[in-house]
């Protein structure tokens, strides 16, 4: 029975660091809009990885709502995305400038930031940060 036990542990442990490849670790749990913010971004694979930008969210009406599409496209932007590569156990600093899609500054609320792979499918999200 113990064998059966390990086996499973080892399964989901192995699913899990696949679900959300990236670690996204922010240095506060709240914001003012003239504090620097500033994301790690590491990748807790065993693999390299490649992603596309920090996106910002927003929690409005029940729901996430992405105000920034990628924080390192300056707002309003058309920019294309350049992909970033990070090795196993590698890290990367993304910074956000507090301004939306349409270039003005949030207001306040409850926010997180997000990685989303091609499939839309969530590679790492951050804990929940407060703009005050």
């Amino acid at each position: 029975m113990n064998k059966y036990l390990v086996v499973t542990l080892i399964i989901i442990s192995g699913v899990l660091s696949v679900d959300k490849p990236l670690e996204i670790r922010l240095n506060k749990e709240s914001y003012l809009t003239e504090d620097k913010f500033s994301a790690i971004v590491l990748n807790q694979s065993k693999e390299k990885i490649t992603y596309f930008g920090l996106s910002i969210e927003e929690f409005k009406n029940g729901t996430w709502e992405t105000i920034r599409f990628d924080t390192s496209c300056p707002c309003m932007a058309k920019c294309k995305k350049a992909p970033k590569h990070l090795e196993q156990d590698k890290q990367y600093i993304e910074y956000w400038d507090y301004k939306n899609n349409s270039c003005e500054v949030v207001t306040l609320g409850e926010y997180r930031a997000v990685i989303k792979g091609s499939n839309k499918k969530l590679n790492g999200v951050s804990n929940v940060f407060q703009i005050k």
